[in-house]
C-alpha cells in the first residue's frame, strides 16, 4: 500500500455537495454532470487510484467486475475515478487501460482531486469512498468491503454507526 501525505488537519463532511464538482469526463472525454447522477438516484463511489500502483492495479478489477454486476441487477453505483498518477499522460494511459465506464475527475483539476482525497480521509490507495444518492458519505472506506462482497450482495456497503454515536429522538 502506498501512503500519501494528506492534511493535517483533515475534515471528513458528511455532505460532499460543495467538494465533488459540478462535472466529470466520460470515456470519450464528454461532460457528465453531477445533478444527472443526482437525478437517477445513483450511489456514488469515488475511486481514488493510479496507474504505477500495485495494489490498485490488483483491486480495479474487483471494482470493475462489481460495478458490472451491479449494472446487470440495475442498482444505480456511478464510479468516479480520481487519478493519483504523477502526471497527465500516466494518467491517461491508466484510464486507457482501465477499460471502464467511469466517469473521472479531469487530472488538470488537481485542487479538486485533493480536497477529494483529504475528504474521503484517505491516506493511501487504492481508496473508494461511497455517498449516497443525497452525496453524504456513507462508507470512508468501502474497498475493504468490495475486497469481501465479490458479489455485491450488501451494497450500498453503509457502515452501522455505534449506538453512542446514533441519534437520540
Amino acid at each position: 500500500f502506498l501512503l500519501l501525505q494528506a492534511s493535517s488537519t483533515q475534515h471528513h463532511p458528511t455532505n460532499f455537495a460543495s467538494i465533488l464538482g459540478r462535472t466529470f469526463l466520460d470515456r470519450n472525454g464528454n461532460e457528465t454532470s453531477l445533478d444527472t447522477l443526482t437525478q437517477q438516484q445513483s450511489y456514488i463511489g469515488i475511486y481514488f487510484s493510479a496507474g504505477w500502483c500495485v495494489p490498485c492495479r490488483e483491486f480495479t478489477p474487483i471494482l470493475a467486475s462489481i460495478h458490472q454486476q451491479l449494472k446487470w441487477k440495475r442498482k444505480r453505483f456511478a464510479v468516479i475515478w480520481v487519478s493519483r498518477d504523477l502526471n497527465s499522460k500516466q494518467s491517461e494511459e491508466c484510464y486507457r487501460e482501465m477499460s471502464v465506464e467511469w466517469l473521472r475527475v479531469p487530472y488538470e483539476d488537481k485542487s479538486r482531486s485533493k480536497a477529494l482525497f483529504e475528504a474521503s480521509g484517505a491516506s493511501y490507495i487504492p481508496a473508494l469512498t461511497v455517498l449516497d444518492p443525497q452525496l453524504n458519505l456513507i462508507n470512508s472506506n468501502a474497498r475493504r468491503n468490495l475486497e469481501r462482497d465479490r458479489h455485491a450482495k450488501r451494497f450500498p456497503w453503509k457502515i452501522k454507526r455505534s449506538r453512542k454515536h446514533a441519534k437520540k429522538g
